[in-house]
Order: C-alpha cells, then sequence, then structure tokens
C-alpha cells in the first residue's frame, strides 16, 4: 500500500496581536494556495527511511512523527515542496505531509492540531495548520498561555473567481532562532495597543464582512490597512513596515492599483488580489515593471486543504 498527500502552500496575512496586549497574543490569519504544493509519498518498510527534497529536514519531522505516535515502519519520499524562508509556510506543510503520509500508512487517526502541536509547530500561528487540515480563509485565536495549540475562530471560502498574484523576488524571510529573537523583543507599548486595537477593527468590522459577501474591492482595501498596521507593529524588527526586499515589489503593486496586497509572514513573498478577468494581466505588467529577478504567478484559494490518498 502506498499513501500519497498533497498539501497547499498558505499566505499569511498577518497577526492582529502579535505583542500581546489587551487579550490573546499572536491572534493570526491567512489562506491557502493552489500552488506551489508539497507532495509526499510513503509505504510500509523495515525501518523507518526518508529519501527526495529536503531530506534532512524531513527526516527530522518523521522521526517526531515515530516517537510521538509509535509508527516507525515507513519509507517516505518528498517530491515537492514549497520554496523555503519565502513565506509561503513550506516547513509546515511539509512536516505535516510527512506526519499523514505515515500516520495514515499505519492506520493512525489523530486530529490535526494535535500532530501539530507534537511536531513543534504552532508556537505562534495556527493559520498553516489550518490551511492543510480545511483549507480556505482562516483566522485562529491566538495563545491563551499553558501551552495550549491556537484555536480555529473561522474558516471561510474564498470565491472561486478571486485570484492571487505571488511575487517572490530574490532574498529570504526571518526564520528559525532569528525570527524567534525577533518575537521577543516585541512588547506592548501604548502605540502597539493602539495598532492592535485597529488590526482588530479591520479584521472585525471591514476584512471578514467583505470576504463573506464577496466584495473583493472591499476585502482587498481591509487587507491593504491591516497589511501596513501589522507592519507598523514588526517595522522595528524587519527593518521597515516591510521586508525590504517586499518593500520594492510592493510600490510596483500600489502604482498598478491592485485591489489589495501584503507581505505573507516575513516575506520576501507578496502577494495581491483581484479577480480572474484581470490577474493574468497584471501579472504581465508586474513582471514588466520589477527591476530584480523575480518569479510571478496567478493562483486561486485551496479550499480544499491537503489531499491523502491511498494505492494498492
Amino acid at each position: 500500500m502506498r499513501v500519497w498527500v498533497s498539501a497547499p502552500s498558505r499566505l499569511h496575512f498577518g497577526m492582529v496581536n502579535p505583542v500581546g496586549a489587551n487579550g490573546r497574543i499572536y491572534v493570526s490569519l491567512g489562506v491557502g494556495i493552489e500552488e506551489p504544493r508539497t507532495v509526499v509519498e510513503a509505504e510500509l518498510s523495515d525501518s523507518l527511511v526518508v529519501e527526495g527534497v529536503q531530506r534532512r529536514l524531513a527526516l527530522r519531522f518523521a522521526e517526531r512523527t515515530a516517537k510521538a505516535f509509535g509508527v516507525y515502519q515507513a519509507k517516505v519520499k518528498v517530491h515537492s515542496t514549497a520554496p523555503r524562508h519565502v513565506g509561503l509556510g513550506s516547513t509546515t506543510q511539509l512536516a505535516l505531509s510527512v506526519a499523514y503520509a505515515m500516520l495514515t500508512l499505519n492506520r493512525v487517526d489523530e486530529d490535526v492540531p494535535v500532530v501539530s502541536k507534537a511536531l513543534g509547530l504552532g508556537r505562534q500561528s495556527g493559520v498553516g495548520t489550518y490551511v492543510f487540515e480545511r483549507g480556505g480563509f482562516v483566522l485562529d485565536g491566538g495563545h491563551g498561555g499553558r501551552g495550549s495549540f491556537p484555536p480555529l475562530v473561522l474558516r471561510a471560502s474564498v470565491p472561486d473567481w478571486w485570484r492571487f498574484i505571488v511575487v517572490i523576488p530574490m532574498g529570504r524571510g526571518v526564520s528559525g532562532r532569528a525570527e524567534q529573537r525577533a518575537f521577543e523583543v516585541l512588547e506592548p507599548t501604548p502605540e502597539s495597543s493602539k495598532l492592535v486595537g485597529q488590526a482588530s477593527s479591520i479584521v472585525l468590522c471591514k476584512l471578514l464582512p467583505a470576504l463573506v459577501d464577496e466584495d473583493l474591492e472591499g476585502f482587498g482595501r481591509a487587507l491593504t490597512e491591516l497589511q501596513e498596521t501589522v507592519g507598523s507593529m514588526f517595522s522595528g524588527v524587519q527593518g521597515g513596515r516591510y521586508n525590504p526586499a517586499s518593500a520594492r515589489v510592493i510600490e510596483v503593486l500600489k502604482n498598478l492599483k491592485v485591489e489589495g496586497y501584503g507581505q505573507s509572514s516575513w516575506g520576501p513573498a507578496v502577494y495581491a488580489v483581484t479577480s480572474d478577468d484581470k490577474a493574468e494581466v497584471l501579472a504581465g505588467r508586474i513582471k514588466k515593471r520589477l527591476k530584480m529577478k523575480s518569479r510571478v504567478f496567478v493562483v486561486k484559494a485551496d479550499n480544499q486543504g491537503a489531499s491523502i490518498t491511498m494505492t494498492g
């Protein structure tokens, strides 16, 4: 028997409360996208074997899965992943894809947040976990202390006619220990507390109603406003409101007057939201105006989450 797992990437729309002011810390939101995908294959083996792309990282998560759930008999092959450290959530999708390939192969049924926590994921955001589990737009409830995992507050499907233009310029986002240190220096101040209130209002009073109403222009305006607000909270640890590599792309998107835009996680990946009839033309204009080497592609939201299939 073979098990195949195919998981979407995710765009991270930001943290409403990265400083822990007036409520739960790290409340986050984002969306699953159909490409690039993480694809993992597994079959029974006498021992734990891992091969393919990102082998060392995949092996680390395979060993954690084996230890946590007692599933040691698996040969795992990673066929593809999203690029690492650019803001598409590649680590979470790889970790959960490897874990669920092994768990499904050994007929172990476990909830995704439980597996995610066992693998050491979700220490800040739960967005990647819920995108893997359910796809679509997700909002998590942040951390409430005592080692809790961020609960899922809202999951909604993204309209089929909406598109995201993703731009990945050369560069890397903050990750690993550097990311942990960055979060440690973020503290509540009168200014940051005010920004948390503004971000919360944008999400509740503008962004979510526009999503439910399929109001693309309203959603785009709210998303841009949210990104500016959240970026101000992170400006001291990422060199400005946006990652320096992302900022140059943002200027292009501003000039093109797209419906909405932002930086995914720490960047450098940047996205614009628009309609299906305009996306390819806009993507072409972005490519022409960029003065740096970048990957530009158009993608739909993934409203399904990871798919798991068995053969043989």
